[in-house]
């Protein structure tokens, strides 16, 4: 990296002298090349310091070329035109921090009515009534074995003058917010910097259309890059 200062309006007789200072990392700036009256200039050699930022910054860049080319937000299309997509609060985050909430989004694509069972929070006081795993994207291959999940640890006995439906008429659309996503997995490897995942969250509706069961899919990839200051 060169930096070069050219002061070609510089006349020496009108006293409109500039001064400045240049630091860069605490290292002292070299000797100065002069040329006339008009012209200064200065050459710097990079820093350790300067090199390692600059390969965080390639290495971030990259993974998120990989990231968009490798699969953007999409979501699965039921048969009854219900798409199913997640949107997370934050699709980049350093591995120590905590994994963010996201949204799993139902949006009618068909051209009827759907109704859906409000089955997501049965117990309020409990967790949400979904499969939710993350998969390692390791090569744009997914892992054989989710790298975290989460379970839905009870059973429901359904009262029918109890149950609550949704009604999306076409081009409508319904979020159902996870909050405090990381109290809810249990991981069986920390993620690791440097990777793209796969959060994949699956709700099963068995009442929403009487006689058929669905499962409706949504997938996001994020990225875990460390974001420690250098």
């Amino acid at each position: 990296m060169a930096l070069k200062y050219e002061n070609n309006a510089y006349d020496p007789s009108s006293g409109n002298a500039v001064a400045f200072n240049v630091t860069m990392d605490k290292e002292p700036i070299q000797e100065g090349k002069y040329e006339g009256n008009s012209t200064m200039k200065r050459e710097f050699s990079p820093s350790p310091k300067s090199s390692r930022c600059n390969e965080k910054i390639f290495q971030i860049l990259g993974l998120l070329a990989s990231l968009f080319f490798h699969a953007p937000a999409w979501g699965d299309m039921a048969d009854n035109g219900i798409e199913c997509s997640v949107v997370m609060e934050k699709a980049s985050f350093d591995p120590r921090a905590a994994f963010p909430d996201f949204k799993l989004v139902f949006a009618n694509k068909g051209e009827k009515a759907v109704r859906l069972f409000d089955d997501f929070y049965p117990l309020k006081e409990r967790g949400p009534n979904m499969i939710i795993k993350i998969w390692s994207q390791g090569n744009g291959k997914k892992g054989e074995r989710p790298t975290a999940w989460y379970l839905p640890s009870y059973q429901m006995e359904r009262v029918a003058n109890l149950m609550r439906f949704i009604t999306l008429n076409p081009g409508e659309k319904y979020e159902v917010p996870v909050k405090d996503a990381y109290l809810l997995l249990t991981c069986l490897q920390p993620l690791a910097s440097g990777k793209i995942y796969e959060l994949e969250v699956r709700f099963r509706d068995g009442y929403g259309d009487p006689g058929t069961r669905r499962e409706y899919v949504g997938k996001k990839d994020f990225i875990v890059i460390d974001q420690t200051p250098r």
